[in-house]
């Protein structure tokens, strides 16, 4: 678990790839269900480890960053979404596998964690997706300096005032213009640009 929550804290912060406002990590994939014979007395326990390691990342992310949100894709499967909608770019390209999904948001960033499976016979994947869903108003999360990937507080910037969020209890801290809370630890108040 540690290992994917890492995963997880490095695409918070990555920038995106030219041109791509995504980033995607399968976390662990199957076997192949070929053939026939086996395929029901493999896949079904499979699938089950699968949704139960997809529930205890889901637990673990909600631990941190609070509850998701769902998120119906019906219109990006349709066709038929609003291209002008944050996320619009993010939401498409889940909607190649999922109808509806939960997301969390982190500053301008939604975390996706699902279990695909494309066909019968193709492996199971447990995917992270990290992608772009701000609004314009946000900029994108910031690591802290402190080396510890499980931080307690972020900074994230909103219409043009740098904010320091906890990310355990939730809520903002403070902001840079009447000074960060006193209790906060050094290595939280300062950030790596």
């Amino acid at each position: 678990m540690d290992q994917w929550l890492a995963v997880l804290d490095d695409l918070l912060v990555r920038p995106f790839p030219g041109g791509a406002d995504v980033h995607h990590v399968d976390l662990r994939v199957s076997e192949d269900f070929e053939d026939c014979q086996t395929r029901e007395e493999i896949y079904e326990p499979r699938c089950a480890e699968f949704k139960a390691d997809r529930d205890r990342l889901a637990q673990a992310i909600t631990i941190l960053y609070g509850a998701p949100r769902p998120r119906d894709l019906m219109p990006y499967v349709f066709g038929n979404p609003r291209r002008d909608e944050p996320g619009s770019l993010l939401f498409d390209y889940l909607s190649g596998w999922f109808c509806e999904v939960d997301v969390w948001q982190v500053g301008d960033r939604g975390i996706i964690v699902e279990v695909r499976h494309y066909d019968k016979e193709l492996p199971l994947q447990l995917m992270l997706v990290v992608g772009d869903i701000g609004d314009g108003r946000t900029t994108e999360l910031q690591r802290d300096s402190d080396p510890n990937p499980r931080r307690s507080a972020c900074q994230v910037r909103l219409r043009g005032v740098n904010l320091r969020v906890d990310l355990r209890q939730g809520g903002v801290l403070g902001d840079e213009r009447c000074g960060w809370r006193p209790d906060l630890p050094k290595s939280a108040s300062a950030s790596r640009r």
